[in-house]
């Protein structure tokens, strides 16, 4: 991880090192063992999974690369199930970092029971590196997705991933469990013939706030940071919806709303009020309710800024739910 500065590129995730994460100490997690092979596995995780990586898994292909590891696709040698893994190399963070990967193997297990959260199927570590072990995004985020076809999401398919994202944020919010780092890279389909079956993934930012408390670091990928953050503010969950915002008007629009060559450019511009601008197409075609909701969501004053709550009772939505349930 590096530094948010005004050179770093507007979608890759940042921190400040050292910076203060949390006010209030969430629990970091369960506590490891050593099995028979010196490999560490979380207490309460898989059995199948207390052994050596190498010996458990075959690496099939490498999926993606980032700054502290690469995410590769993985198949069990007992099952021949496939997963995907994030590897984290020890030596890509310094020793204070390595209670980061317990506690996101931590939440990643509070939320493994919601619908479009990605698995978490266990935790390996040994000299080298953490392998979190996980569902496998069959169908690739939704980034590549949006490369790979170069068209937009129509309305109602754009709609069906907000409602799940949505749902999402309700459930982790109510337990206090922000994500921080909710991006097109970081939202997978587990279905590669549906490209609304969508799971959001990588929880290497997430944090537990302390129950009526707030996060201070500044951490993030730059284009879809809220203001809060960007301008080194106390924030709490609603840096989320914002996130959710630059997903959405990207999905249905394939541009960004905020334009900027930089780091600060952006901040400048977000922090002088500007506004989410509906211009040209796709637009003109896209409903006066989804516009709202979006709106509603890049609002910068994080006390005016839609919950998860209230999105899901938005025009956009709700029309959506009726409509559905006639249907039936």
């Amino acid at each position: 991880m590096g530094s948010l500065n005004a050179t770093a590129p507007l979608d890759a995730a940042v921190a400040l090192p050292g910076s203060t994460s949390l006010r209030g100490n969430p629990t970091v997690g369960p506590a490891t063992r050593p099995d028979a092979s010196g490999t560490k596995t979380v207490l309460g995780f898989s059995p199948d999974m207390s052994k050596n990586f190498g010996g458990c898994f075959d690496i099939k292909e490498r999926l993606g690369v980032g700054t502290t590891g690469a995410v590769c696709h993985i198949v069990e040698k007992k099952t021949g199930k496939s997963f995907a893994v994030k590897v984290i190399k020890r030596s890509s963070l310094p020793k204070i970092h390595h209670k980061r990967i317990l506690l996101e193997a931590s939440i990643m297990k509070k939320v493994s029971y919601l619908d479009h959260v990605v698995t978490l199927h266990g935790l390996l570590a040994d000299q080298n590196s953490f392998y979190l072990v996980q569902d496998l995004g069959r169908g690739g985020d939704l980034c590549s997705h949006l490369m790979r076809h170069r068209r937009a999401y129509s309305e109602e398919r754009a709609k069906a991933i907000a409602i799940k994202l949505f749902t999402t944020m309700r459930e982790l919010h109510q337990r206090n469990i922000i994500h921080r780092d909710i991006k097109l890279d970081n939202i997978v389909l587990s279905d590669p013939q549906d490209d609304t079956s969508v799971l959001l993934a990588d929880f290497g930012l997430a944090a537990i706030l302390p129950r009526r408390g707030y996060a201070t670091r500044k951490c993030g990928s730059p284009l879809y940071c809220a203001p809060e953050v960007m301008g080194s503010r106390p924030y709490g969950n609603a840096v989320d919806m914002w996130s959710i915002g630059i997903v959405l008007f990207m999905l249905l629009s394939l541009r960004r709303p905020f334009v900027a060559s930089s780091v600060s450019e952006l901040y400048q511009k977000i922090s002088d009020g500007a506004q989410v601008k509906f211009e040209g197409s796709p637009w003109d075609t896209v409903s006066k309710e989804a516009k709202e909701c979006i709106r509603g969501l890049l609002t910068a004053d994080p006390h005016e800024r839609w919950t998860a709550e209230q999105a899901l009772r938005s025009p956009w939505i709700v029309g959506a739910a009726r409509v559905e349930s006639q249907a039936r």
